[in-house]
């Protein structure tokens, strides 16, 4: 936390530091970005957009008008990009959360430690 104010201050940004939707689901987000890689877009701003929905505008991105603004601003189809998330989304999302799991690239620092070091500091 110290570490977002002090950068908060140095670069001069818009950051909350207490979003008031954070943690939340970002499965629909993630599978619009899913699906807009696949069909070649470029996802940059459409991400952008999503991070200042949470950590600026306090906006819950689990909800699809807050994900459709995100598109919208980002200067993006919704129908194109939303379309794209229900076609290719999901399966890829969950198809790359299994493979992440399998790598334990998505584990907390207590099954790294278990899995990894085999319960020995390393």
């Amino acid at each position: 936390m110290q570490e977002l104010r002090r950068w908060r201050s140095r670069l001069e940004l818009e950051l909350n530091l207490e979003p008031q939707f954070f943690p939340t689901d970002a499965n629909l987000g993630s599978c619009v970005i899913i699906g807009a890689i696949k069909k070649g877009h470029n996802v940059t701003e459409f991400v952008y957009e999503l991070m200042r929905a949470v950590w600026v505008r306090k906006e819950d991105v689990s909800k699809t008008s807050v994900v459709t603004g995100a598109i919208e601003r980002s200067g993006g189809s919704v129908e194109d990009l939303l379309q794209q998330q229900v076609l290719r989304g999901p399966g890829l999302f969950l198809k790359n959360s299994e493979q992440a799991i399998a790598k334990a690239y998505l584990v907390s620092p207590a099954m790294w430690w278990e899995k990894f070091l085999g319960g020995k500091i390393a």
